[in-house]
C-alpha cells in the first residue's frame, strides 16, 4: 500500500473477505474460521485458516505477503497504538450476527437460511482506527466499515488528475457513464494542496517548549466525478457471490 489515493476504498483484500462471507461454497470453511474467531479472537489467525482451506488464491496471496497484518498491528500504522485486533473482530462478529439473525451462544447459522450480505468498506486517514457497522430495511445488506490512520509507508494522492494520467482513475462526464452493476465513483475537486500554519508558538517559559503545528487542506479545480477501478481500490465488477 504505498499510497492512498481515495479516501473510499474496497481493493483486493476486501473482496476477497467478502468472498467468504458471501459465498455459499465457502460455508464449511467460513464456519470453521468464525468458530476459531470465537474462541481465540484472533482475527489474523483465523483468516490464515480461512485461506488454507478455501484455497481462494487471492485471500491466500495477502496473507503470504503480509497485507493482512493492518487487521492486527497496531505498528502498521502511523503514529497510532491500540487494540486493532479486537475492533476488527468485534465489528465482523456484530455484522455476521446482524447478517445472519444469528443469536449469541446458538450454534453457527446453515447456509440455506436467508443471509443478508455484507459489504466491507475501508476509508483512510484519521489519527486513530474505528469500525462501523450500518444497514437499512428488514432484508437490506450490511456495510462494515473500517477507518483507519494512514500507514507507515503510505502517502496521500494531492492530485486525482495525476492519479487519473497513473492509470488509477477514470473521469466521468455524466453520472450514466458509472456502471450500474457496483461502480465505485468519487466526486471532489482534483487538487489538494497542504499547508502547515503554525498554531500555537509559545516559549519555554509556557513550558511548551514544543510548536504545535497542524496541516491544513486546500481544494482546488473544478469538482467532478471519478470512476475507480478495482486495481486503484474501487470495486471489483467481475466478482459474483451466489
Amino acid at each position: 500500500m504505498p499510497t492512498m489515493p481515495f479516501h473510499l476504498e474496497k481493493g483486493d483484500l476486501l473482496n476477497a473477505l467478502e468472498s467468504l462471507l458471501n459465498d455459499h461454497a465457502h460455508q464449511a470453511d467460513l464456519e470453521t474460521a468464525v468458530n476459531n474467531l470465537l474462541a481465540t479472537n484472533d482475527v489474523r489467525a483465523t483468516l490464515d485458516a480461512a485461506a488454507t482451506a478455501t484455497g481462494d488464491a487471492s485471500l491466500d496471496n495477502l496473507v503470504q505477503t503480509g497485507t493482512l497484518a493492518w487487521f492486527a498491528t497496531p505498528a502498521y500504522w502511523k503514529d497510532y497504538s491500540g487494540d486493532i485486533n479486537s475492533i476488527v473482530a468485534h465489528a465482523l462478529l456484530f455484522a455476521m450476527r446482524r447478517a445472519w439473525n444469528w443469536k449469541e451462544g446458538t450454534p453457527f447459522p446453515k447456509a440455506h437460511r436467508r443471509r443478508r450480505r455484507i459489504h466491507l468498506w475501508w476509508h483512510c486517514s484519521q489519527r486513530w482506527f474505528e469500525s462501523w457497522v450500518t444497514w437499512e430495511r428488514r432484508n437490506g445488506p450490511i456495510h462494515v466499515l473500517f477507518a483507519t490512520p494512514t500507514n507507515i509507508g503510505g502517502t496521500i494522492w494531492e492530485n486525482i488528475t495525476a492519479a487519473e494520467n497513473a492509470g488509477e482513475a477514470h473521469p466521468l462526464a455524466s453520472p450514466f457513464q458509472a456502471d450500474p452493476n457496483g461502480d465505485m465513483v468519487l466526486v471532489s475537486q482534483p487538487h489538494h494542496t497542504p499547508s502547515h500554519p503554525v498554531l500555537t508558538l509559545l516559549s519555554q517559559i509556557a513550558e511548551i517548549p514544543i510548536p504545535l503545528i497542524s496541516t491544513q487542506w486546500t481544494d482546488s479545480g473544478d469538482v467532478a466525478a471519478w470512476s475507480i477501478p478495482a486495481h486503484a481500490g474501487g470495486m471489483n465488477k467481475r466478482r459474483q457471490w451466489s
